[in-house]
C-alpha cells in the first residue's frame, strides 16, 4: 500500500523538508528510491519513497526535480499529477511566507476536495496568510504527521478532509468573528 503526500514549501525552507524525509526514513528503515539528498535545487530527485512493512512512503514537494524547473517555474501539470496521488497536503509556514504562491496549490487541492494541513517552522512568526487561516495547523513532528496517516488508514478520506476541517467547523459556532477565532485557535490548538 502506498502512502503519499506532498509538501508545498519555499525553496528557502529546503531543511525542513529534509527533515521531514528523514523522519519518514527513521521510521521506514527500507529506502526504495536510493536518490540521495541534495541541496542544489536542481539535483533533487522526483520524490523519495521509504517501505514500512507492507507501506510505502512517498513524499513529494514544490522544489522536486520535476515539479520546480530550472528558471523558478512551477511544472503545473507534474504538481497536479503529484497531487491527484497524494492522501493530503503539508504547507510549511515559515518567514515571508505570504511571497510563495500558496493561492495554486491551496485553490487546486480545494477544487479536489484533497485535505491541507498546515505546519509552522519552528521559531519563525510570520502572519498566517488568508487563504490558510482555515486549514487546521499539525506540529512540526512526526507523530502528528504519523497521526495523519492513522485517521486515513482507519477511516479514509473524509474522516481526513473532517479531521482537517474540524477547527474551521467549531469557529462558526462561536459569536467572535470567524477570522479572529480561527487565528486564536491555530495560535493556541496545534495538534501533536
Amino acid at each position: 500500500m502506498e502512502r503519499t503526500f506532498f509538501v508545498a514549501l519555499q525553496p528557502s525552507d529546503f531543511r525542513y523538508l529534509k527533515r521531514i524525509r528523514s523522519w519518514m526514513h527513521k521510521d521506514n528503515p527500507f529506502k526504495t528510491d536510493e536518490t540521495e539528498l541534495n541541496p542544489d535545487l536542481a539535483e533533487q530527485p522526483e520524490s523519495e519513497s521509504y517501505q514500512q512493512s507492507e507501506h510505502i512512503i512517498r513524499v513529494s514537494s514544490t522544489i522536486d526535480k520535476v515539479v520546480l524547473l530550472p528558471n523558478g517555474r512551477f511544472n503545473r501539470p507534474k504538481i497536479e499529477r503529484r497531487l491527484r496521488k497524494s492522501q493530503f497536503v503539508l504547507i510549511l509556514l515559515g518567514e515571508n511566507t505570504e511571497r510563495h504562491p500558496w493561492v495554486y496549490f491551496e485553490s487546486f487541492a480545494a477544487q479536489r476536495r484533497l485535505p491541507r494541513f498546515f505546519i509552522r517552522i519552528p521559531y519563525t512568526n510570520s502572519p498566517i496568510p488568508e487563504n490558510l487561516k482555515h486549514i487546521k495547523q499539525i506540529a512540526f513532528n512526526p507523530n502528528a504527521i504519523e497521526k495523519l496517516f492513522r485517521i486515513y488508514d482507519e477511516n479514509g478520506i473524509r474522516a481526513l478532509h473532517s479531521y482537517g476541517f474540524e477547527l474551521h467547523e467549531k469557529t462558526n459556532l462561536d459569536d467572535t468573528s470567524p477570522n479572529e477565532t480561527t487565528a486564536n485557535n491555530h495560535q493556541n490548538e496545534v495538534i501533536n
